[in-house]
């Protein structure tokens, strides 16, 4: 069961009329509302519209603020009524005829135009297959039909011809005029218009409400633009510290974030989310600010953010009256969010509900207003001020009263969906009977569907915490689960240890002593010491530093610069027991004197050149003359091993105590991770005074080696020849070192041999993997502060690790470490979410002397044993998916530019990736409230810099606006620190002025534009190269330019909204215009999207056609794939720029011959032509016939995604096809839809191009068929290059396509067929760098006979394309007629003697609906003979039940089986089955031997048998009818079977009474006689089935979906429950007529049920369903059948029972078409077949329940109470009348009120009722399909079993990141 709309009764009607009247009347003496505007008063733009004005000007090709409805019309149509209804309904309301021009000042004005008749279009879609998806397709082409605000019409009407007695009615307007509200308004005024003019009386609408113009007149009074101004300057208070959401689980925000959004639907449950309600009423609060509050706590865990903004949409009517007016009211309210302090949920409520009680206070306040006074800039794709949005819907789906009794028609709403979204995330919740439905809306571009998903399950869990414990604070509220805390267990622990026992430096690096004595130990220039001299010294000054007072917990400075004298110190200090603390002698002396005093060192040993106060200092040489002592003390495990002091956030450093215990177990550790080999060559360029350099200094000495010393500033020349010299095993660098070293040469030369350690600061991501690339050794990140004892966590580098982060990960726990990323309430985080990050298991002691500062850093750790710490880095990291960690930066230094957070390391990574940058950095600098981000770069040697506009432009392709550096500058050398990282403050910020000062205009063009800017800037000779922005511009500004400019540049070189913004400086727009004044290329259709190539090398000349609708750019992504020796020229349609919108689109054989002249004139070298889709192809064509013509030679013709298509053009089949045509009604938004789904990117590329392109699109399609027909006829131009077909494998517009490709050789002898792997049909948008290589070489493959070497057993099992056939010619090609062909490859089979034919579809078509016609009027009759043989309503109802039932339980096997095996000898089967179990019944009714059980199992069987005939047949059309007619054929066959379901309950009926069951049976059996003849008696041509899964995978799959999406499986269920009660009603109708009348009455109340039906079918044809609310429109029907059932049940009445049963069928028709609409466009395309059968099945399981149980058995019970209870009886004749029937009357009434009583009841069930918001469209096949080829290249599982398997839409939106 499917439905959709409400209805009003004429007395509900007339109450309204009424109550309208009152109300204006009341308006009239109220003067504090809005009132009928004086006469003649000037209309101004209300500010609402003002906003929407600015943003058509900017973009005036965009039909982004398109809206409208449709109505589908079933029935007979009274000529002119819906003219006459239009037209009462545009009179009806002033705004419908206004136009939006702007003055000679750039100002925006209204022209009223009362009594201009409106516009109205027609259109013929009669030869349409499907007429409501003409219907469809004719709405989404006229909604995406942009507006032009200054001439109008900015109303829209379309009449479209269907069909006989079947047509729509489809109105799009400007957003300016109206909104949803008003939408729904007209439509209620249409369908009351059209019901008067149906009925041939005057057109009344009523009294005429208030005028939008009176509300604009009203709104500019000076008290109400006073209220308006008050309540901006109060929100821009409230605003003043907003900060824009970045929420960590989202990626990085690319430059251009389109509009593309899913939507993620889960339910929420109810008894939660009542108490969660109860919570909110104790304290004064709505749901909606209730969820407010838990929506803040929701996204502030996802973001570590207290402060931001979510935005909320209001209609805004609260004006007395504004109800019932059309006109544009909707906007948008902030609502800040505030988590300062440390609030329980309550606490939050409360502030929510404040929040929320202001805001709504305010919501006259146009949010436009709000953006200009917090002058806020918008940036592409980013919502200002908010980035999240909320929406509750607390009423669920209240049924409201409208009128749609039109006589003599059924109505169904036409629906079209959008996938887009304006906002990051969007929550909507809305509230149904018994439950709660959410939704999560979000972009595609920032966030995954894994990342929605379980952003939906931790709000499910928050919403249950929150709601068992609201007074505990927010941030102890648990959302993990299980498994994530589990996966945190496991990411944070470190590798177990190896168990060996704690000891000290002094144990480890003896270890080796003894081994190679002989063997140098340190190497310093020209000296060197051996190991054994370096362990005797060192023992020697053990004994002197012992004899000076040092022993455990003692400290020496080491302040050596000779590193040989320096290791025998420390190591000296660290045998005597004590601790050393190194310093670099080069520090300024206060520092060095502050270390000293602060560390209390006992003893500084330094080089004789150290001159510092307050301690005790000794050269070197006098401690090697000093008295030693008679031992010293060997120090333990816990005793402090050295210390190393780093800077403080005071400015004061502090020192870092180190226990041998520690560091011995780190050396350990990462000498087994960096697979250390004994006796190996170390270099180290680092001071020892940094912990930095410890790893290098001593694992030579704890696993044997030499250590080679030299200083870190040398060049990267000598470090190469040092690291040569020396065969330098081990190095460790900072990124930054390193990257200085390899601009001066190649990174090879400066790796060691076996290990490089990268740290100190993050390596980015892309250069960390070059370098890995080119690399010989192993690479690690190595991570970790010094408190962290040198690192705690290490990463492997490598070349193939895809790493999204802009800065390489640190990775995992080094063994025995433990890591935690925690809030600031130390609590976990989720995976993937920002928090900081805390080191625990092996640290430092602590700082020296400073225990406060010790206890603040160094905390008790809690997840832990008692007395074990952790420690607080300050960083900010997330766990990535693989359990490493990712690194962001530090809490500390966060760069946030206007709001928005920036990660420095991702803007460094794009600088990097600009040619010629060698090294960069870049920092923020300026004032509070005035900053910016600076760039300083190292050029390449050799490379010459580039100015700072095209470095802001390379990087406006890849960052953001706000993340793009404003000013540049160039370093010769970046200042290091002596650690070797890059001192970021001795970076002197560059001089921000212009390099060549104030540039003044240099030629009239510049000077026009220069004193435009100074007239609307306010400023004084602008500067030719100042951004217009800079100066002060705004989009609003930007208009006035555009509209200045006109008249003083004339109309040669008119500039729009987007050029002043794509080209903001004087000079740039300066450039534009002149360059169109002189190019005078004006009519230029071939435009080179290659870089010039010397003609001497071009190897190839590429002419590419776009697909329908698309302009050149679509082959772009092509252009950059192609090889450098390859030209690109790509066609331009006229028609088809949305910026140029005066042209036609030109039919395909102008073109063809513009294209041809151009190409003769500009285009050298072999010649490919390659188009796109059904039109691009048909151009394509017609090219290489016009070429061939003029004798240009052709390479090849590349063909993708089509084949030919073209009209029937015999008498009999071009007037079937006519007759069932649609594509003229088909909307411009089912059009769109059916592109996005396609593959078409619509969101991603402009909204006003996506709806220009649509409706090109609808006029090269067209043009395109009248190619192709004519072509056929005349017979072509044949030419001698291969046309190659490009297939997408997933491609459902090249259905047949192994068949089809034989096609194209109407115009050639040869041609091929390439398949792309898992591609859908706009390949040429995902798959560029195939299809270049495909349209590059097959055809040089073929020439040369070389085609076996491009099959898929060639090119391997990791191909994603290959050349699937070759094929030449068998015979001599006539026109309208497909040759025979023979394959080049072996293998392949040459084509079938039998080919397809419209004669052979005719036979077969009329045979099989001639058997059709006669099994539906069996299946009508049987029960109703059963009834009048018996009386028994229970044998009635089972009869009923098995006509029904096997068609549900075969339907979803039998589409399944057909695909697999012989479809003619299926259909031959199922036809003999048929007529086998008819003539059983035949012989069992004649003999008298017809009993309950033989007759229900033969009954049975023939159902099952023609449930497989019918799929059989269907699936059979496009093997036997030529392909290009096959749409026209499809269209006939439904027609057909349309017909023959309405005749069969018109005529059963008569036809029973006449000629009895066996007459009836005896037509059904000769029908099938004759179908199985025609089958048998011609042949089929031949047809491979392609099946990839088992018969059981896919029914499973189909079932698995269904169930496991919680949305669609709530749908499900809701079904059943009202079929439960809707199929007794059905069923009973024929009993409840024969109560009280004949046989023949029933036939007539039979005929009214069909007529109701067809009627539903018409409307739905041209309604389409709703563009938004279908499941609320479903149950609103359920409402609508409820109550017919009671009028029904009324009288014995026939009228009564026609009229409900009338709109009973109607409505189920609606409902049914909704419901596959709803199929259509949510489920993936490869799923619907499968899901729709499924679907059927499950939603009708319960009908056999209602014919065979509830019907007879409640007619039974109520014919029981009624004679046994009199009083009871008494009261049904008098509310139901007397007469017979009324026990069945009474069923009725039970199921009508339980009807609308469930639906009632489900308005808690907020699954259901937020369906429409949870279920989101379907993804585009082409980024499945991309998907699903990685998947098989990586061996992952099946996308479709993934998405069967989750049940989640949006699961498609990971797969395809």
């Amino acid at each position: 069961m499917k439905m959709s709309i409400i209805e009003e009764s004429p007395d509900i009607k007339e109450r309204k009329r009424v109550l309208l009247a009152q109300r204006l009347r009341k308006a009239k003496t109220t003067p504090s509302g809005p009132q009928p505007r004086p006469e003649g008063a000037a209309v101004s733009l209300t500010p609402a519209q003002r906003g929407l004005w600015v943003k058509q000007r900017m973009d005036p090709g965009s039909a982004a603020y398109s809206v409208g409805f449709g109505l589908r019309l079933r029935g007979v149509l009274a000529v002119g009524a819906v003219e006459v209804a239009v037209r009462a309904v545009t009179e009806r309301y002033d705004i419908l005829s206004a136009v939006f021009p702007a003055d000679p000042g750039g100002e925006p004005i209204v022209v009223l135009r009362p009594g201009l008749d409106p516009h109205i279009e027609h259109l013929d879609l009669s030869a349409a297959a499907d007429p409501r998806a003409a219907a469809e397709e004719a709405f989404s082409d006229l909604l995406a039909r942009p507006f032009d605000l200054e001439i109008g019409p900015v109303a829209r009407w379309l009449v479209v011809r269907l069909g006989e007695d079947d047509a729509a009615v489809i109105a799009t307007f400007h957003h300016i005029v109206l909104d949803g509200w008003s939408n729904r308004l007209l439509l209620d005024d249409l369908r009351q218009a059209l019901d008067q003019a149906q009925r041939g009386v005057p057109v009344d609408l009523g009294l005429r409400p208030l005028q939008y113009e009176d509300i604009a007149v009203w709104e500019s009074r000076p008290e109400r633009v006073a209220l308006r101004e008050r309540g901006v300057r109060t929100w821009a208070e409230v605003l003043s510290d907003r900060q824009n959401l970045e929420l960590d689980i989202a990626a990085s925000r690319p430059a251009v974030v389109s509009s593309r959004g899913r939507t993620h639907r889960f339910q929420l449950p109810a008894a939660v989310m009542d108490q969660l309600r109860a919570l909110a009423a104790s304290q004064g609060a709505t749901l909606y600010m209730a969820m407010l509050a838990l929506y803040q706590l929701l996204l502030a865990r996802h973001s570590q953010q207290r402060r931001f903004v979510i935005g909320t949409a209001v209609a805004n009517r609260d004006q007395l009256g504004a109800e019932k007016i059309v006109g544009t009211f909707v906007n948008m309210l902030p609502m800040p969010a505030t988590l300062d302090g440390d609030p329980t949920f309550r606490d939050l409520l409360g502030r929510a509900r404040a929040v929320a009680v202001d805001a709504f206070s305010r919501q006259h306040v146009p949010f436009d207003d709000i953006l200009r006074e917090l002058d806020v800039t918008r940036d592409t794709g980013i919502s200002p001020i908010f980035q999240v949005s909320l929406a509750v819907d607390e009423l669920g789906s209240a049924v409201r009263d409208r009128n749609q009794q039109v006589t003599g028609l059924r109505l169904e709403e036409l629906g079209v969906e959008s996938s887009v979204t304006h906002y990051d995330l969007g929550l909507h919740l809305r509230a149904h009977d018994g439950g709660y439905a959410a939704s999560l809306t979000y972009r595609t571009d920032l966030l995954t569907q894994q990342a929605v998903e379980a952003l939906a399950g931790r709000l499910e869990r928050l919403l249950a915490s929150v709601v068992a414990a609201p007074d505990a604070p927010v941030r102890t509220h648990d959302l993990f689960t299980s498994k994530e805390r589990g996966l945190l267990g496991s990411w944070s622990l470190g590798a177990v240890g190896t168990g060996e026992p704690d000891s000290t430096l002094v144990d480890i690096t003896a270890q080796f002593a003894s081994r190679s004595p002989d063997s140098p130990a340190v190497v310093d220039g020209d000296r060197s010491i051996t190991s054994a001299e370096l362990h005797r010294c060192a023992d020697d000054l053990a004994f002197r530093l012992s004899g000076l007072g040092v022993g455990p917990e003692t400290r020496v400075a080491v302040a050596l610069s000779d590193s040989i004298e320096a290791a025998c110190v420390i190591l000296g200090v660290l045998r005597a027991g004590g601790a050393y603390l190194p310093l670099d002698p080069s520090l300024p002396r206060d520092r060095l004197e502050f270390i000293l005093a602060d560390s209390r060192s006992v003893l500084c040993i330094h080089d004789d050149s150290l001159d510092v106060g307050g301690v005790r200092s000794m050269p070197y040489a006098a401690l090697a003359d000093s008295k030693p002592a008679m031992a010293v003390t060997k120090p333990g495990p816990d005793n402090l091993a050295y210390v190393i002091y780093t800077s403080g956030t005071t400015g004061r450093p502090k020192g870092v105590e180190v226990t041998h215990r520690e560091i011995s177990r780190y050396l350990r550790d990462i000498s087994r991770e960096l697979e250390i080999v004994p006796g190996a060559s170390y270099a180290l360029l680092q001071s020892l005074a940094f912990d930095f350099s410890l790893l290098m200094f001593y694992l030579p000495l704890v696993n044997g080696g030499t250590l080679h010393v030299t200083d870190g500033r040398i060049t990267g020349d000598q470090l190469a020849g040092f690291l040569e010299r020396h065969r330098v095993d081990y190095l460790k660098m900072t990124p930054s070192h390193l990257a200085a070293m390899t601009s001066e040469v190649g990174v090879e030369r400066v790796l060691p041999r076996r290990g490089l350690v990268l740290a100190g600061e993050g390596s980015p991501s892309d250069w960390a993997s070059e370098v890995a690339s080119r690399a010989g050794c192993r690479i690690v990140n190595s991570y970790g502060p010094t408190e962290t004892v040198v690192a705690c966590s290490v990463a492997p580098v490598v070349a193939d690790e895809a790493v999204l982060e802009p800065v390489w990960p640190v990775g995992r726990p080094l063994p025995g470490v433990r890591c935690y990323v925690l809030d600031e309430a130390l609590r976990p985080v989720l995976p993937g979410v920002r928090g900081e990050l805390y080191v625990a298991g092996r640290l430092a002691r602590g700082y020296l002397s400073r225990p406060g500062l010790t206890s603040a850093r160094f905390t008790a750790d809690p997840f832990h044993g008692v007395g074990e710490r952790m420690y607080r880095t300050g960083d900010v990291v997330s766990w990535r998916p693989d359990g490493s960690l990712a690194f962001h930066g530090r809490t500390d230094d966060q760069i946030k530019i206007r709001g928005y957070r920036v990660e420095l390391g991702e803007v460094e990574a794009a600088l990097e990736r600009v040619d010629g940058v060698a090294q960069c950095v870049v920092d923020l600098r300026g004032e509070a409230g005035r900053e910016h981000l600076v760039g300083w770069i190292r050029w390449e040697a050799g490379a010459d810099p580039l100015p700072d506009s095209e470095l802001r432009a390379e990087l406006g392709r890849e960052l953001p606006e706000y993340m793009v550096p404003r000013v540049y500058a160039a370093v010769s050398q970046f200042p290091m620190k002596g650690h070797g990282k890059i001192d970021r403050r001795a970076l002197a910020e560059p001089d921000r002025a212009p390099a060549a000062g104030h540039v003044a205009p240099r030629n009239p063009t510049e000077q026009i534009i220069a004193d435009v800017f100074s007239q609307l800037l306010e400023v004084d000779s602008p500067s030719i190269v100042a951004d217009f922005f800079d100066l002060g511009g705004d989009s609003l500004m930007a208009t006035k330019v555009a509209a200045r400019m006109k008249p003083l540049l004339g109309e040669g070189a008119s500039v729009g909204v987007m050029d002043v913004i794509a080209h903001p400086t004087i000079e740039g727009l300066a450039a534009l215009v002149m360059e169109r004044l002189a190019s005078g290329r004006g009519d230029c259709v071939l435009y080179e999207l290659t870089p010039p190539t010397d003609p001497a090398a071009r190897t190839m000349s590429i002419v590419a056609v776009p697909y329908g609708g698309a302009n050149a750019s679509v082959y772009s992504d092509l252009a950059k794939a192609l090889p450098a020796s390859v030209s690109l020229y790509s066609v331009e349609p006229p028609g088809h720029d949305p910026m140029l919108a005066d042209q036609e689109v030109l039919p395909v054989t102008q073109l063809a011959a513009k294209v041809a002249d151009e190409i003769v004139e500009r285009v050298e070298g072999p010649l490919v032509l390659y188009g796109h889709c059904v039109p691009g192809s048909a151009i394509t064509t017609a090219v290489a016939e016009e070429l061939t013509r003029r004798g240009r030679e052709i390479a090849a013709v590349y063909l993708g995604g089509a084949f030919p298509t073209a009209r029937p053009t015999g008498r009999v089949m071009s007037a079937l096809a006519r007759l069932a045509a649609r594509d003229r009604l088909t909307g411009d938004r089912n059009l769109a839809n059916w592109l996005a789904g396609m593959g078409a990117d619509l969101a991603r590329m402009d909204a006003g191009h996506a709806a220009h392109m649509v409706k090109a699109m609808r006029q090269d399609g067209r043009y395109a068929e009248d190619y192709f027909t004519e072509m056929y006829e005349r017979g072509p131009v044949r030419f001698d290059a291969p046309v190659i077909s490009v297939i997408g494998e997933s491609d459902q517009a090249t259905r047949f396509w192994e068949e089809r490709s034989n096609e194209w050789m109407v115009y050639t002898d040869r041609v091929a067929s390439v398949l792309i792997q898992d591609a859908g049909h706009y390949f040429l948008n995902y798959r560029a760098d195939e299809l270049a290589e495909i349209i590059t070489t097959t055809h040089l493959r073929m020439r040369e006979g070389a085609e076996s070497q491009m099959t898929r057993q060639q090119r391997g099992v990791d191909a994603t394309w290959w050349l699937h056939d070759s094929r030449e010619s068998a015979e001599t090609v006539r026109p309208g007629r497909q040759p025979r062909t023979h394959s080049l490859l072996s293998g392949r089979i040459d084509s079938d003697r039998a080919l397809p034919g419209l004669g052979k579809f005719g036979l077969i078509a009329f045979g099989q609906m001639l058997s059709f016609t006669g099994s539906t009027l069996t299946g009508f009759a049987l029960p109703l003979w059963v009834y009048t043989q018996t009386g028994d309503l229970l044998l009635f109802g089972l009869t009923g039940v098995l006509s029904a039932l096997p068609n549900i339980i075969v339907s979803p096997f039998a589409g399944a089986i057909v695909d697999r095996f012989d479809r003619r000898k299926l259909m031959i089967g199922a036809d003999c089955a048929c007529m086998a179990m008819l003539s059983v019944l035949l012989l069992l009714v004649f003999s008298g031997q017809m009993q309950l059980w033989n007759m229900m199992l033969v009954f049975g069987l023939v159902a099952c048998a023609v449930t497989f005939q019918r799929v059989a047949f269907q699936s059979a059309v496009p093997q036997i009818v030529p392909k290009r007619y096959l749409g026209h054929a499809n269209g006939m066959m439904q027609s057909a079977i349309g017909a023959a379901n309405f005749i069969a309950p018109l005529f059963g009926v008569a036809l029973l009474a006449f000629f009895g069951l066996q007459g009836i049976l005896l037509f059904d059996i000769v029908s099938y006689v004759f179908a199985i003849g025609i089958v048998l008696a011609i042949r089929f041509p031949a047809a491979t089935p392609d099946v990839n899964e088992s018969l059981w995978d896919e029914v499973c799959g189909g079932f698995r979906f269904s169930m496991r999406n919680r949305s669609f499986r709530a749908m499900l269920v809701y079904f059943a429950m009202i079929n439960l009660f809707l199929t007794p009603i059905l069923s009973l109708v024929n009993p409840m007529v024969l109560s009280f009348a004949t046989l023949q009455e029933v036939g007539i109340a039979a005929g009214v049920a069909g007529a109701g039906g067809v009627l539903g079918g018409l409307v739905m044809s041209i309604w389409g369903g709703p563009r938004v609310r279908r499941m609320d429109t479903i149950r609103w029907l359920t409402v609508v059948m409820g109550c017919c059932a009671l009028v029904a049940a009324w009288r014995p009445n026939l009228v009564l029972i026609c009229a409900g049963t009338f709109m009973i069928s109607a409505s189920i028709i609606l409902g049914n078409g909704i419901v596959m609409t709803i199929i259509q466009t949510k489920v993936p395309a490869r799923m619907q077949g499968r899901v729709i059968a499924i679907d059927t099945m499950i939603s009708t399981v319960t009908a056999p329940i209602g014919f065979g149980v509830l019907a007879p058995q409640g007619t039974a019970l109520m014919e029981w109470l009624m004679r046994e209870f009199p009083t009871f009886e008494s009261m049904t004749h008098a509310v139901l009348g007397e007469g017979g029937g009324r026990a069945i009357a009474l069923v009725y009434v039970l199921c009508g009120l339980v009807s609308i009583l469930l639906v009632l009841v489900t308005l808690r069930w907020r699954t259901l009722t937020h369906f429409d918001d949870d279920v989101p469209d379907a993804r585009p096949d082409d980024l499945i399909g991309l998907a699903q080829t990685r998947a098989r290249r990586d061996g992952g599982r099946s996308v479709v079993r993934q998405l069967e398997e989750s049940g989640d839409l949006d699961l498609e939106a990971q797969l395809s990141h």
